[in-house]
């Protein structure tokens, strides 16, 4: 397993899909946390956090897979000893490794720029810190963390399935993206985002909105009498994707 997981290291190592985890981060550090205070500021951060576990499984294992399935490696493996579930297990290995260091690079990069004084109040110009000791319930962060990892994992497998071609994966992966961040209230405020009916029926269908609410909760501590809903809903999601994937997935 662990000569598998360097094998797909060494593979992926010039991958465009490396990008991710850096570059992305650096763009929505940098532009879309804001807030009028630190609790604000925090909470963004998090929206920001579940942008990085969602890309994870799309990109960091969705281009992994579809990567061993174009190259010839695959089929040198298939001729060994090693079994599908042993090199199914090595990639989400990978995926883990790439979203570590999104993870790390992430919450670094902010912490530097929330102590050079980056960060300003949108309404009163005054200087704002990442405080986490704002967070409510470090419980429900984990949750939904554990939770859109698993989304995302199974998203991206299910595109991986789905696709014929490289660029039908990355059109599908791209588009996912694009309306999660959309959702996640990075480009659009929540609060307007619930006056836009289309807006409000996609997050419906978005498994990671529904796992970003949980999220948010463990941050705000806003009482949800209904947040089982924003557990279950995403889990039931991610088993869809995971038997549409078992039902079409084709390792040539």
């Amino acid at each position: 397993m662990t000569a598998l997981y360097k094998l797909i290291l060494k593979t992926n190592i010039k991958s465009p899909s490396l990008a991710f985890p850096i570059v992305t981060p650096i763009v929505f550090v940098l532009v879309f946390i804001s807030g009028t205070n630190d609790e604000e500021l925090t909470t963004s951060f998090f929206k920001i956090i579940s942008i990085m576990l969602m890309q994870s499984g799309t990109f960091g294992f969705g281009f992994t897979m579809i990567a061993l399935k174009k190259s010839i490696m695959l089929k040198r493996i298939g001729a060994t000893k090693i079994t599908k579930p042993e090199v199914l297990t090595a990639s989400i290995l990978y995926g883990f490794t790439m979203l570590l260091i999104s993870l790390v690079w992430t919450t670094s990069f902010t912490m530097i720029l929330s102590v050079s004084g980056y960060y300003l109040s949108s309404t009163t110009g005054e200087t704002l810190h990442i405080d986490f000791a704002t967070v409510a319930n470090w419980g429900y962060i984990v949750l939904g963390i554990i939770i859109s990892i698993f989304v995302s994992y199974s998203i991206g497998m299910m595109f991986v399935s789905l696709a014929r071609t490289d660029e039908q994966f990355a059109m599908s992966a791209m588009l996912y993206f694009f309306f999660s961040i959309l959702l996640a209230g990075l480009l659009v405020n929540n609060e307007i985002r619930q006056e836009i009916p289309f807006m409000v029926w996609t997050g419906y269908f978005n498994p990671t909105v529904w796992a970003n609410q949980i999220i948010n909760f463990g941050v705000s501590g806003v009482n949800n009498e209904e947040l089982w809903l924003e557990i279950v809903v995403p889990i039931l999601m991610a088993i869809l994707a995971i038997g549409v994937s078992l039902k079409t997935f084709k390792w040539d």
